[in-house]
This record gives C-alpha cells, sequence and structure tokens, in this order.
C-alpha cells in the first residue's frame, strides 16, 4: 500500500513493527542521574537479557522510542545502552514525583522486544526563585516585638525532595544588619526584633 509523504511511510512501519515484534515479558530497569554527560553508560544490554555480544550487530539490536530525541544508543561491539542527549528531569517530568523513560531493545532474527525503564534521579541544579523580587515593608511604631509578623517570605526549588529544600537567610545591605532588627523564624516568617520604622529587606 503506497502513501504519499514520508510521515505516512513512516507511520505503516512503526505500526509494523509493532505487531510483528514478540514482546518478551522481561523488562530490564536502570537509574541514572539527570545532566550526565553523554556517553556515560546506563548498563549492559547484551549481558541483562544474556545476548552474546556477537549476535548484537547480526541481530541489528536498536533503541527505540517515543521521544523526540535519541536519549540513548547502545554500542554493538559491548552491548553498553549509553546517554546520547543530555537528559533535563525537570523537561522531561516538570510535575512527576518520579521521572522514569521508556525505551525498548528490538531485535531481528526473530524479532523481539524488551522494555527497558530508565529512572532519571534528580541532582541539586536549580536555584530557588522568589515569587517577589522585592518585599517592601511599612512597620508601625506601635508594634510588638518578636511577636508582629513582617513578611513571610516564599521561593520554590524546581528540584526534588530533599534538593527542592530552601533555607533562608537575611543579609546585610549598607549599614543595617537585618539580624539585629528582625527575627527569621524555620518557617520563613519574619518578625520584628525591636522597634523600627521602614526597612526594605535584603535577600538574595
Amino acid at each position: 500500500m503506497y502513501l504519499r509523504g514520508q510521515n505516512g511511510h513512516v507511520w505503516i512501519h512503526v505500526v509494523a513493527l509493532l505487531c510483528l515484534c514478540d514482546w518478551s515479558a522481561s523488562q530490564l530497569s536502570y537509574s541514572i542521574s539527570e545532566e550526565v554527560n553523554k556517553g556515560i553508560v546506563v548498563g549492559n544490554i547484551a549481558k541483562d537479557l544474556n545476548i552474546n555480544v556477537q549476535e548484537l550487530e547480526t541481530r541489528d539490536l536498536r533503541i527505540v522510542s517515543s521521544y523526540s530525541k535519541k536519549y540513548f544508543e547502545v554500542n554493538l561491539r559491548t552491548g553498553n545502552l549509553f546517554v546520547n542527549e543530555r537528559i533535563d528531569r525537570e523537561e522531561l517530568c516538570p510535575t512527576l514525583v518520579k521521572c522514569s523513560m521508556k525505551i525498548q531493545a528490538v531485535l531481528n532474527n526473530p524479532m523481539t522486544a524488551h522494555r527497558v525503564e530508565v529512572n532519571v534521579l534528580d541532582i541539586n541544579d536549580n536555584s530557588p526563585a522568589f515569587n517577589d523580587k522585592t518585599y517592601s515593608l511599612n512597620i508601625s511604631e506601635s508594634s510588638l516585638t518578636g511577636d508582629t509578623v513582617v513578611v513571610k517570605l516564599n521561593a520554590t526549588d524546581l528540584d526534588e525532595s530533599m534538593n527542592s529544600k530552601i533555607l533562608y537567610s537575611l543579609i546585610k545591605r549598607g549599614t543595617i544588619d537585618p539580624w539585629s532588627e528582625f527575627l527569621l523564624e524555620s518557617d520563613a516568617v519574619v518578625k520584628i526584633r525591636h522597634d523600627n520604622n521602614i526597612y526594605h529587606l535584603p535577600k538574595r
């Protein structure tokens, strides 16, 4: 059957490939940190599938996925699955706690496909960002020391788990030492230490 256009041809080829494959029940699972350099080995597919390395070229082992980039490739001489493109966890899985990439290792003669899952581990590669760039405060002279909440700081970090934990601090700018004027509590709430008029809280 002939379809006009290259996309039609590729679509039929993919459908045919999925229909003809003998889907293996085995699934390989690997883990790798995001942002690793190209060429870093994820695992040895030949060893984990119990396939002789000499068979890889004759059986034309290929890595197939639905991603727009070819994130992984395989070395047919060693059987090593390696990183082929930069992997950004926050870009691939912006709202997911667990980031898993699903790919397939496809062999010919006979045609078989093995599911491969690569878990992408988060690294601390994002800096916290404040939701507001400036906190401008007007404080009454009658405010009670240590009781009046001046402001609650709020920043976000795109990293996951412990890498998203944010520690706040006040930094001295100019002649005013903020630690002598304010209390910064563990929940990012800033309170008055003693009477003040008007201050602009410095931050990173």
